[in-house]
């Protein structure tokens, strides 16, 4: 099946662990950066797409749903901003919220 990726997985291997020795036959027909538009694709038929779960509509009206690798693959991620930067009220706001969930 065609499959759409997150853009620099590839580059990455981020995948390549978890396919093994099939990951050179993964059909990639596409990359992305914003789930939403990854959905708007699989929706008019392109493929498949891997991708961190919650992020798209999964309801019984958008017509996709989401299935877990098996095994689970886990990520980690970063925040990164500039030092000594004004920050807008809306980034400080969200820096602010962040720092009480880390």
């Amino acid at each position: 099946m065609p499959v759409i990726v997150p853009q620099g997985v590839l580059t990455r291997g981020d995948l390549s662990g978890w396919f093994g020795r099939h990951g050179g036959s993964l059909a990639v027909v596409g990359t992305m950066n914003l789930m939403y538009n990854a959905a708007c694709f699989v929706q008019e038929g392109y493929g498949c797409a891997i991708g961190p779960a919650g992020l798209v509509d999964t309801s019984w009206e958008s017509q996709l749903t989401f299935r877990p690798l098996d095994p689970p693959m886990r990520t980690s991620l970063a925040i990164a901003w500039k030092r000594n930067q004004p920050m807008t009220p809306a980034a400080a706001a969200f820096l602010e919220e962040l720092r009480k969930l880390v």
